[in-house]
This record gives C-alpha cells, structure tokens and sequence, in this order.
C-alpha cells in the first residue's frame, strides 16, 4: 500500500483527536459531568468520521465495558491504584467512554499498520 494523503489525513486526525481526549482528562478531570460530555463529542466525531460506523461502535462499546472492567477489578480487587473521583466500581464515570475512545483509536491504527505490510 502506498501511502498518500488521503491515506494519512484520517489517521493524522484520529491521533489528534485521541491526543485531544487526553488533554482533556488532564484539565477536566475534577468536572466529571463536563469531561463526559467532553469526551461523548470526540468519540461522537471519531465514529461518524469513520467509513466503518457500526464496526467502530461495536469496538467503541467493547473496548469501553472491557477496559472498564479490567480497571474496576484492578481497583476493588487488587488495590493496585485509585482514582481521586471514583463515581462507580472504583473508577470514574467517564473512564469507560475514554477506553472506548482508545480502542477505536487502535484497531483503526492496527488496521493501517497490517495494511502497510502486506504482501
């Protein structure tokens, strides 16, 4: 495969947008209300910008209740961290949307990478 812009763009804006949410969590995180609301945006944007909505909604929910649970065990179960704002199991209200933010990040990413080294 041969890259071009139109190849690079959307990845160039899923990295930005996937940057964006964290700088996000970093200034918001006492405002879990407004990072939600935050976060519902980016992952609204990263999922219409797609050319695969419903694989992407499906990784976004999967990836966001995995992820979420995965944590949640960490830190009910095996006290490995906390977080200062914990709303539900341990974690905040808006730690499930971030994950999903990142799996869809991800298997974009991973998709591209295959593609790139094919044969």
């Amino acid at each position: 495969m041969k890259l071009t812009k139109e190849k690079i763009l959307p990845h160039m804006v899923d990295a930005l947008l996937a940057l964006l949410s964290l700088v996000f969590v970093s200034f918001l995180w006492s405002s879990p209300f407004f990072l939600s609301l935050a976060l519902l945006a980016i992952s609204a944007t990263i999922i219409l910008a797609g050319r695969r909505r419903l694989h992407d909604t499906l990784f976004f929910l999967a990836a966001g209740i995995w992820g979420a649970l995965a944590e949640a065990i960490a830190v009910n179960f095996g006290g490995a961290w906390s977080y200062p704002m914990p709303h539900y199991a341990g974690i905040p209200i808006w730690l499930p949307i971030l994950w999903g933010i990142a799996g869809v990040f991800l298997i974009r990413l991973s998709d591209t990478v295959t593609e790139l080294f094919k044969k």
